[in-house]
């Protein structure tokens, strides 16, 4: 039959696409690929607090931080944040963010309750003690 020349040939049946492990759909926005739609309105949220002025320095996406060195036999455990934000002077000082307390930086992880993990929860709190000077807040 067709179908077995296929199989022998290496075509197989046509697959079907595997639904993401947290049920989230990539979206797009100005020619960046986000995991997430969420993800994709923070970043558009900040962009805008950032085209205003005055408020965001700059603004980073997927930016790798190091929790504890690699050791003989282990990797180092590492996080990569959604974003890190830069405030000025005035944004620093928590005139659209109160919840700044007054850090030059924030990092923002766009989380629902099933991507909560406990290797996340575990890699937050290690973040919080190696940098106490970057607040980490989830974007919900």
């Amino acid at each position: 039959t067709e179908e077995d020349v296929a199989r022998v040939e290496g075509r197989g049946a046509p697959q079907t696409a595997k639904p993401s492990k947290y049920h989230n759909i990539k979206k797009e926005v100005d020619g960046i690929l986000f995991d997430s739609a969420k993800e994709a309105r923070a970043y558009q949220t900040l962009k805008a607090i950032a085209d205003r002025g005055g408020l965001i320095a700059k603004f980073e996406r997927q930016v790798p931080f190091v929790l504890q060195e690699k050791m003989k036999g282990h990797r180092a455990i590492k996080i990569v944040v959604d974003f890190l934000v830069t405030w000025t002077a005035l944004g620093r000082h928590g005139v659209i963010d109160s919840g700044t307390q007054g850090k030059a930086q924030t990092i923002y992880e766009v989380k629902t309750r099933i991507t909560k993990t406990p290797a996340y929860r575990i890699k937050r709190k290690l973040f919080a003690a190696k940098y106490p000077g970057i607040e980490f807040r989830e974007w919900e």
